[in-house]
């Protein structure tokens, strides 16, 4: 049953889009002289992040931080849970949920809710991409 699930399309597609952006983390890591920060929307559980934090080194003079932004909490909450077990120095993790960043605008002025934007959003990043590409 297993075989027949994993060969499926959508499946096959999953694992390639891991997988090209694993390569693509990792390639442009090793190519940065310094600081990396990069940026996924829609991040889910961040499954190419976590084989990114479990295959690669950082040091001290090339740190990593990234930050995670999805609706689903839940997919966050998920990856907090598993990166909380790999033992990665110089790696430093923001998930942020939308909600997290939206507040409603004054009184009587509709239903609206006004976006108050992430200090990542301020930072140079490196590598910016949507999961669902």
């Amino acid at each position: 049953m297993n075989r027949f699930i994993f060969s499926l399309d959508a499946v096959t597609a999953h694992q390639d889009r891991i997988k090209f952006l694993y390569d693509m983390l990792c390639s442009m890591y090793e190519d940065s002289d310094d600081d990396f920060s990069f940026l996924v929307l829609g991040s889910g559980p961040g499954e190419e992040i976590l084989r990114f934090v479990e295959n690669n080194t950082f040091t001290a003079e090339k740190p990593v931080h990234a930050s995670l932004l999805d609706m689903d909490a839940f997919a966050l909450i998920d990856f907090k849970d598993q990166i909380q077990y790999l033992q990665v120095d110089n790696f430093t993790v923001e998930p942020i949920n939308k909600k997290s960043f939206e507040y409603p605008c004054q009184p009587g002025t509709g239903p609206h809710k006004k976006t108050v934007f992430p200090d990542i959003l301020r930072r140079d990043v490196r590598l910016f991409f949507r999961k669902n590409m």
